[in-house]
Formats: structure tokens, sequence, C-alpha cells
């Protein structure tokens, strides 16, 4: 047998590896593979910046190659090169010695408030907003940040502090906050995601303050996961019940924190949407079943497609003195990518 038919076997929609330290074998899918590439993280923060919705669920190399010292190196159709150290891939080997059978709509268009027509009754507004339409986008507030939080936290919310501090200075010359080494401090796009799936007990709400817009770009963008996840719910049953049953692993591994948590993207009681967890740059190389592995890439690829519909999305360019404040167990948010001094003041907040 060839040093190559040791190591590896092509089984076409998947890859088999032999470990011959232990005497065992793994099988990999290649999308799977595709998406855990080292060489797929930004450039400073080494966060992971390849979704998994990115990720065709057919896709297979083009060239398979044993490296020097017993790695495997995958070339993709596009070119792009993926290299695996042997003991990273039994390290996070999801399918160890399993037999594989060889065969072949909230419509977000009325969340906007002007700040002099409601101040008022202006955190009560909020609230209200928050819970009909998980969203509400405030044009022309007056109050600076600190006088902003007393209001908000007056009768209805709580401050919520963050491995960041209280309040966040986004922005990429960023002085202020700790554990800046993440997307949010840099010019990159993050797309559609949730805030710190990755703990226990997530924030329920954040604020984002607009103090100077981008010279380019930097727009916000909106998708709400309550509607979504009943829309999958009926178009596809059997990729809601993959989000809402298998757990996945979100993991926040920066210079000085770390933490990692194991959930469903979807949490439903009793037939009732109670959270979603979804956040591509933090999640963890999965280790589910290898069955359920297909299962779940597709169910995410099905779902996020949804949320990136255009006609599903509310995107708006925050001007300076305007905010939008977020249910974070309901919406996805995210940005385009910007140029320039673009400042935004993120505030976390639970019900009190």
């Amino acid at each position: 047998m060839s040093d190559k038919q040791e190591i590896y076997e092509d089984k076409n929609e998947y890859l088999r590896v032999y470990f011959k330290t232990t005497g065992q074998y793994s099988n990999y899918h290649y999308f799977w593979l595709r998406h855990n590439c080292a060489c797929c993280a930004h450039e400073t923060t080494r966060e992971r910046i390849l979704c998994p919705s990115k990720v065709p669920l057919d896709i297979r190399p083009r060239e398979i190659l044993v490296q020097e010292n017993k790695g495997i190196r995958l070339i993709w159709e596009d070119g792009h090169v993926s290299d695996f150290a042997l003991d990273w891939l039994l390290e996070h080997a999801y399918a160890l010695d399993e037999s594989v059978t060889d065969i072949q709509a909230q419509n977000l268009a009325h969340i906007a408030v002007q700040y002099d027509d409601c101040k008022d009754d202006f955190v009560a507004i909020c609230d209200r907003y928050l819970n009909e339409k998980g969203a509400v986008l405030v044009r022309g507030c007056t109050l600076d940040v600190d006088a902003l939080v007393a209001y908000l936290t007056d009768e209805v919310f709580v401050l919520r502090d963050s491995h960041f501090g209280y309040i966040e200075d986004l922005r990429t010359d960023n002085t202020t906050n700790k554990n800046t080494d993440q997307l949010g401090y840099t010019n990159a796009a993050v797309n559609l995601h949730t805030d710190q799936p990755f703990i226990e007990h997530p924030p329920r709400f954040q604020l984002l303050l607009c103090v100077q817009t981008a010279d380019e770009g930097g727009e916000n963008m909106l998708a709400d996961a309550l509607q979504a996840a009943h829309y999958l719910r009926d178009l596809d049953r059997v990729a809601f019940e993959a989000l809402t049953e298998i757990p996945v692993v979100f993991h926040r591994n920066q210079k000085n924190f770390e933490c990692k948590t194991r959930y469903p993207v979807l949490s439903f009681d009793a037939d009732q949407f109670r959270q979603i967890r979804s956040s591509y740059f933090t999640l963890a190389p999965q280790t589910s079943s290898f069955g359920q592995m297909t299962q779940w890439y597709r169910a995410y690829q099905l779902f996020t497609k949804i949320i990136e519909d255009p006609a599903h999305q509310f995107r708006v360019l925050l001007q300076p003195q305007d905010f939008v404040l977020y249910d974070n167990y309901r919406m996805l948010h995210g940005r385009t990518t910007f140029s320039g001094g673009r400042w935004m003041k993120g505030i976390y907040f639970d019900y009190q």
C-alpha cells in the first residue's frame, strides 16, 4: 500500500484519514475541511472570517497531496490551498471510527422614530418597539451617552458589563476598551450575528449610538431571527429541527479573554421562540456525529440564505446622534465594510 493510501482515502463525498499512531480512522466532510482552513482568519485579530454559509455543501478538492511531514494538503477548484496536520485532524476528529456506508418575514421598515416626537415617553416607546418589532431606531437623540444610559436605566433597563467594559468605543483606533482584538474594532465587514453567544447568559439588548459616520460604507444591518425561524420551520422542518436540536460550540479566544459554550443556534420553549445564538467568527470546529454534520451545515446555510435576503433585512446608515436598540435574543446585526473614522458607542442592557 502506498504512503498516500495509508494516510487517506478519497471517498468522493468525504475524506477518510488513517492515523497510524492510534490505529484509528476518521471521516471528514469536505465542506468542514474548507470551513476550518487555518489561513482563513483576519490578518490582525486571527478570528475566523469564513462563514459556514459561504462553503458549498458539494465542494470537493481539485487535488489532494501528502506533505512531507505527513499532513494533508487540499487544493480547491478555485486554487485555494488548505493544509491540515494529522495531529490537528486527530484532535478535532468528529467521526472517529464511525462507519459510513459507501453509497452515491417581520418587516422592519417601520422601526424608526424621531427623538423629539417621543421624548416625553421615550423609554416606554423603546420598550414597546423591542417587544413588538425586536428593534427601534431613534433619530436625532440629543442626549450624550451618560445621560442616555441614565435615562434608560431609570426604570426599565439595567446596564450590563462585558469583557470589553460597560461602554464600547467601536472604532479602529480604540484606546479605551479591553479586549479589542476582535472584528468589531476593525473596518472589516461583519456579517449578521448575535453578540456573545459564547457566554452562558448573553446580554439581552444592545444599543449602538453613532458618534461619527464613516467616509464610505459602514451601514448597519438587522434581520429578525424570530420570523426567519418560523419561516424556516414552515419551509424545511428537517433544517429547522437541526438548528433547534443540534448543539454547536461557540468559542471566544482572545489574548486576555476566553469563554466557551455549547448550545443550538435556535432555542424554543414549548414551541415559543426564546433565543438565537449565531456568530460565525466565534464558531469552533463542530463535533456533532458524522451523520449530523451535513444536516447542520445544510440547515445553517438555508437559514443564512433566508436572513441575508435583502427583502428580509433592514439596512440603515446611522447619522451622529442616531441610535439603534435591538433585542440580542431575537435580532441578528451586522455592518458593511467602511473607510474613514466611523465611531459607534456600544452599550449592553438587560431588563431590571
